[in-house]
């Protein structure tokens, strides 16, 4: 069974509308989830948007980014990495796509903890301000 499924593949980009400039114009981003042969979690990420959106030159492998200017925002895979469980649910990006948020079960009782991580200096926002 194993077999049948493509372990590397990806999520259709899908356009979040922004609130945010960025040098006076309007900065605008695809955000989509990877899953690799091999990895137990996702990795999410997203790409600028850009007039060519249409044409996807990905070639299958685990290097070659699926859009122009790919960004992973959120890898499972190392948030995972020192646990003994991990479940991620409700990731979403702020409306100024600076920040990201989450949720994460770390013990498996179904208690979420909410993360903040902002966007542009991948650290977690201890504040928990989403904007």
């Amino acid at each position: 069974l194993l077999a049948r499924i493509q372990e590397t593949s990806y999520s259709v980009p899908r356009f979040v509308p922004s609130q945010r400039v960025t040098g006076g114009q309007l900065q605008e981003w695809m955000y989509y989830i990877r899953m690799f042969e091999g990895k137990s979690y996702e990795v999410y990420c997203r790409a600028p948007k850009t007039g060519d959106m249409e044409h996807n030159n990905w070639d299958g492998t685990l290097e070659s980014p699926i859009l122009p200017g790919e960004q992973v925002i959120l890898d499972v895979n190392i948030l995972a990495q020192d646990e003994e469980y991990c479940v991620v649910e409700e990731v979403e990006v702020s409306p100024s796509h600076q920040r990201l948020g989450y949720s994460a079960d770390f013990s498996g009782g179904e208690q979420y903890s909410i993360r903040i991580l902002d966007l542009e200096t991948n650290e977690l926002v201890e504040d928990g301000s989403i904007c």
